[in-house]
């Protein structure tokens, strides 16, 4: 699998999925979400969420969060959760959003 390392086959598989993403057809719903999660545009006579697609990463994976920025995502946000493993602690979680349809 090393040997696969550094060609860029994740960032074009990031790029390829949202461009593959962007391409679906869309209808409104109504869903929960966390508030800090979402961007609000004011539209004809009514306000919306912008659609964001979030990626979450560990802390010590910079390689992941580089394949983001260079695919147009940006760090937004850190959550702060209990560890899985016996003994650890709280653990950061660097997250990345992406606008679909381009700008804020």
């Amino acid at each position: 699998m090393e040997e696969h390392w550094g060609k860029g086959y994740a960032t074009e598989f990031v790029a390829a999925w949202l461009e593959a993403w962007e391409g679906l057809e869309r209808e409104g719903m109504e869903v929960g979400v966390d508030a800090r999660t979402v961007v609000m545009v004011q539209g004809e006579g009514e306000v919306t969420a912008r659609e964001v697609v979030l990626a979450v990463t560990t802390e010590d994976n910079p390689k992941s969060q580089k394949i983001l920025g260079r695919c147009g995502f940006e760090r937004f946000m850190v959550w702060e959760v209990q560890g899985s493993r016996e003994g650890e602690g709280m653990v950061a979680l660097p997250t990345f959003r992406y606008f679909v349809g381009g700008e804020k």
